[in-house]
């Protein structure tokens, strides 16, 4: 669950200057900001993105980095692919999760371990890309912070959370209508970013991606392949 956690959200750059010394701005702020999100990530219904992962751990003197996909489909279908230096697949729809590793040559079926938790963070991770952050405010604390990058950082409210997570931040784009990174810090100063880079938005996505009754996971789609919707 801690690697799921530090993975994303496990989601994840956060500029070294993340305005620390910034006052979060009026409620209403956040809210119109979070209402804009709604509307322009409302409009995604299959996101692809590759993305770079750095877990920066204390007791380490090097940065632990890997690279995988993320695959998102309407209402709440993710597929977190992990291409280097490992292969390992987490897939998640609604309340059903599954979790792959490719070992020796073959894909393997792993136990998904604590599903019902696996199936919450995965879905705050969706609602999240949906723009449904309404969703989240029974779990954290929302704001807005404005800069050279402007971001939307939670903080959990329950304090068993709070143990794991110190924040999230998510950092937008300019138009605001996608993250660009997430950092996920812990309460001993260890964090993880994932860094997003060749987003394709609104593609055909394979209904087999998300299936978790497979017992080898359906092939993922090359970034490289995949045609927007629109064109």
């Amino acid at each position: 669950m801690k690697v799921i956690i530090a993975s994303l959200i496990v989601v994840c750059a956060l500029a070294a200057a993340a305005f620390p010394a910034d006052t979060p701005p009026p409620s209403s702020a956040t809210d119109a900001l979070l209402a804009e999100l709604g509307v322009k990530l409302g409009s995604v219904d299959t996101l692809c993105a590759e993305f770079v992962e750095e877990r920066h751990i204390s007791i380490l003197t090097e940065v632990m980095t890997s690279r995988g996909i993320l695959f998102f489909s309407k209402p709440d279908r993710i597929r977190l692919e992990m291409t280097q230096p490992y292969k390992s697949i987490l897939l998640a729809a609604g309340d059903s999760v599954a979790r792959y590793e490719f070992v020796d040559g073959r894909w393997q079926k792993l136990d998904a371990g604590d599903a019902a938790a696996a199936a919450v963070v995965t879905g705050q991770i969706a609602a999240w890309l949906a723009g449904r952050f309404s969703d989240s405010t029974n779990v954290f604390d929302i704001t807005a912070q404005f800069g050279a990058e402007d971001q939307v950082v939670l903080t959990p409210k329950n304090a068993k959370l709070a143990e794991a997570i110190s924040s999230i931040a998510l950092t937008l784009t300019s138009a605001h209508d996608g993250v660009t990174s997430v950092l996920v810090t812990q309460p001993d100063g260890d964090f993880t970013r994932m860094v997003f880079s060749d987003v394709r938005k609104n593609i055909a996505l394979d209904a087999a991606l998300f299936d978790t009754s497979l017992d080898v996971p359906s092939p993922g789609e090359a970034l490289s392949d995949a045609k927007d919707s629109s064109q």
